[in-house]
């Protein structure tokens, strides 16, 4: 089963790199420099550590450390986050592993990849998960992305997951900017998790360009028996501190 995933992982990687190619060929390709390596790093600290409107670590404080290398539209990459999913899940922490291609047509830009989740001390519950997704400007500086998941074993618990997305950003000034998310997530198969809703919606004061602090409502559908641990689902505001910058932006500033 493993192996299959494997195969279906490389196989997107090879096609969309092939479809990045074609792209290159065209009369208006990128300059030279769209193809000089770059690494992105970055972290996250949070009073709640929350995904697709639901917390990670009961309530706790979360944090989010990240290193992406990129080549042109090409990118791979690590992602780390702590973890607490109660006394009867061992999980201490989930590790990401990413490869996927980012080309541009027009006015949209796209993002393929599949995805490795590895969870520290329960490693039976890693899945593969793939994204396609496409975002564009709107009027007003708005930018919005549609995003489709899909993991065809979700949790390693013969489950198929289904998740839509919908993403705004708004830059109110050149430190102020508004963004929030809807989804949807669908879980098919037996003893699968209920499927839910949900929604945030935050405020972000960038204290530099590469440093922002920011507060975001999170809410879902889901009622506290439908959730394990009980109180990961229910509405709440969280504190939020981001840092990113690239390697190239760092070299820049010598």
């Amino acid at each position: 089963m493993r192996s299959s995933y494997i195969a279906m992982a490389l196989g997107l990687a090879l096609g969309v790199s092939s479809y990045a190619h074609a792209q290159s060929q065209r009369e208006d390709t990128q300059p030279p420099s769209y193809w000089t390596p770059d690494l992105a790093i970055g972290a996250d600290f949070g009073s709640d550590s929350m995904f697709r409107g639901q917390s990670q670590t009961r309530g706790k404080p979360g944090m989010t450390a990240q290193a992406v290398a990129s080549l042109g539209p090409l990118y791979a990459g690590a992602i780390w986050m702590n973890r607490d999913y109660g006394k009867h899940d061992p999980t201490t922490a989930e590790t990401d592993l990413l490869a996927g291609v980012s080309p541009s047509y027009g006015p949209f830009r796209f993002d393929f990849n599949a995805l490795r989740v590895h969870f520290t001390h329960n490693a039976s519950s890693d899945y593969w998960e793939y994204k396609a997704g496409a975002e564009t400007d709107l009027p007003l500086g708005i930018t919005a992305a549609l995003n489709y998941y899909h993991s065809p074993n979700y949790y390693n618990a013969h489950t198929k997951e289904n998740v839509y997305e919908l993403t705004l950003d708004k830059p109110l000034n050149t430190k102020w900017s508004l963004s929030g998310s809807v989804g949807l997530a669908r879980f098919t198969g037996h003893d699968a998790p209920n499927s839910y809703k949900w929604f945030d919606a935050g405020i972000d004061y960038h204290i530099t360009p590469d440093l922002k602090a920011g507060l975001k409502y999170y809410t879902t559908t889901l009622g506290r028996a439908d959730c394990a641990p009980a109180n990961a689902c229910h509405s709440r505001v969280v504190l939020e501190l981001s840092w990113s910058t690239t390697l190239r932006s760092l070299l820049s500033k010598d």
